[in-house]
């Protein structure tokens, strides 16, 4: 049956390598930190959709080079001219971002005099995404650890979820254009309309056109912006589900056969618009689902990026019967050379 087949996929996340050094590092580019409109400073409310920052601008003819050096938080993803760039997720690693003073007014009161405080960036080659002329970039924000949901006792947030990088555009002669961020980037609400590491995250696809806005200048955090020597998460492999049943209710009970740290993706839908389909986590730690409202326009794929969870179960609900097919992932093993 070609119309509504829902193809599921359990990704799991395992560790890589990731990027390189830019010419000049992201402390001394002058670039700003910036956030959405619809947040405040402080943050706090993780029922905000997701932000997507957006930034054009022109690559020379002679261009030898092209690296950006960014941070996101809580989590980014970077798109050049439409393209993922890199296969890292979960970034940047999780630090003690800054200063929380209102740490000392929780439940279990917490000394300020904490230091150390450190945000990491990342720096990535995006010579082979540009194109002479007229480039886009892309970024997109998810709340992480940094901007936590203030009603969770468990989590104690930084912030509002904000973006620092900075572009530099190397030229024969030496010469180098730097793109940064700033207010005069643009900033719409995107498919992410909620996101949190423990409550989940729902992607409504219709929400692919919301209006621009005028990014706004944000604080820094208080911790040393330095250039991050971790291993990255990556997808390494991929598991197929061992069983799928429909249960007396109407979902879907899948087992994946052993216990994982990861997400559930799915791509190949098809679904009328405003047709919901939602992945319950069987976990011991109680997390929210992941929820995908379908645009209904054809054949649509979607794999969540900010929260994962510890599972071998999960339950779906959805109108149609999905059609399970294999995505095994395990850890990834790097090797050092001496």
């Amino acid at each position: 049956m070609k119309s509504k087949i829902l193809t599921i996929l359990a990704v799991f996340i395992a560790l890589g390598l990731s990027t390189g050094c830019s010419e000049k590092p992201l402390p001394e580019s002058g670039a700003k930190w910036i956030g959405a409109p619809w947040f405040d400073e402080r943050g706090g409310d993780v029922t905000l959709p997701a932000p997507l920052f957006r930034k054009e601008f022109e690559a020379p003819p002679s261009l030898e080079s092209a690296r950006i050096s960014i941070s996101g938080l809580g989590y980014f993803c970077l798109y050049v001219n439409g393209e993922r760039v890199g296969d890292d997720l979960y970034v940047p690693g999780l630090t003690d971002y800054g200063e929380r003073p209102w740490l000392s007014e929780s439940k279990i009161p917490v000394p300020t005099t904490i230091r150390g405080h450190r945000v990491l960036y990342l720096t990535y080659d995006i010579s082979e995404y540009l194109r002479e002329g007229t480039n886009t970039v892309e970024v997109l924000l998810g709340n992480g650890f940094f901007n936590s949901n203030i009603k969770d006792s468990r989590l104690a947030g930084f912030g509002s979820s904000r973006m620092i990088c900075s572009i530099e555009l190397s030229r024969r002669g030496g010469r180098i254009k730097r793109i940064v961020s700033d207010s005069s980037w643009m900033v719409r609400e995107s498919e992410v309309r909620m996101n949190d590491v423990y409550m989940g995250e729902i992607y409504d696809a219709r929400m692919d056109d919301t209006p621009w806005q005028k990014a706004v200048l944000r604080e820094a955090p208080s911790g040393s912006l330095e250039e991050s020597s971790c291993p990255t998460d990556k997808v390494a492999e991929r598991i197929a589900p061992v069983s799928l049943e429909k249960q007396k209710d109407g979902t879907w009970l899948v087992d994946f056969g052993k216990t994982v740290t990861g997400r559930v993706a799915i791509e190949k839908m098809h679904g009328e618009r405003g047709d919901t389909l939602k992945i319950s986590y069987l976990s011991e730690v109680k997390q929210g689902p992941h929820i995908y409202v379908f645009k209904g326009d054809g054949e649509e794929s979607h794999t969540p990026e900010f929260s994962w969870s510890v599972f071998r179960k999960c339950v779906i609900r959805s109108k149609t019967a999905p059609s399970v097919i294999a995505v095994k992932c395990a850890p990834f093993v790097g090797r050092v050379n001496n």
